[in-house]
């Protein structure tokens, strides 16, 4: 059905009930369940036109969302630039590649989370050890200051990387570090490339 109109009725004119009745059913089969996009004007339904909750899943067409309609404003990185003498304790990651939502802190070294999600998590760190014999070392995420996830030891290989990588689910406002452990003292090597603590959120349900 095209667009909906009556025609006028000039003064002094009798009608009848079906003059009335005609263009009133017009508009109400319009409007219950066959309003067709032929009958909206361009941008008529706008965001604040659309209740909460109004489009649901089923209501989006497959390929209906492109990605460039996507955004994931929560991703950051950061590396180590200088070496650090350590044996067992934070690695303080200095230098920021992005941070999309300015949540990491580089004063205490540890990344803030922006909102209720889950969230992967991944760092690597280089040690300075030419001589393997005596090292047994890992990488430990730590959330509030506490110890939640680690990867695997690296044992007897020399200039070891070790890494972890996971995905986890995190709350607004707690704080992601990483940690590093060895048997002995040792030094991380600093650079780019050889060393590296990433965030980002992967879905918020």
């Amino acid at each position: 059905m095209g667009l909906i109109s009556v025609t006028n009725i000039a003064d002094g004119t009798v009608i009848d009930a079906n003059d009335v009745n005609s263009p009133i059913n017009t508009i109400v089969n319009e409007v219950n369940g066959n309003l067709s996009e032929a009958n909206l004007d361009n941008s008529a339904v706008t965001t604040d036109k659309l209740a909460d909750g109004a489009v649901t899943t089923a209501k989006i067409s497959n390929g209906a969302v492109t990605t460039a309609k996507i955004s994931n404003p929560y991703k950051f990185s950061a590396y180590k630039a200088s070496n650090q003498s350590i044996t067992s304790g934070k690695i303080l990651y200095d230098t920021v590649r992005y941070d999309t939502n300015n949540n990491f802190d580089s004063t205490n070294n540890r990344y803030t989370v922006p909102v209720n999600g889950y969230y992967n998590i991944h760092a690597s760190a280089q040690w300075l050890q030419a001589t393997p014999a005596n090292v047994d070392c890992s990488i430990r995420i730590y959330v509030d200051g506490s110890f939640v996830f680690k990867g695997g030891n690296i044992k007897t290989v020399a200039y070891p990387q070790p890494e972890v990588s996971t995905t986890i689910y995190l709350t607004a406002s707690q704080y992601v570090e990483i940690y590093i452990t060895n048997n002995v003292a040792g030094t991380i090597e600093g650079g780019t490339g050889v060393n590296t603590f990433e965030i980002y959120l992967v879905s918020e349900t």
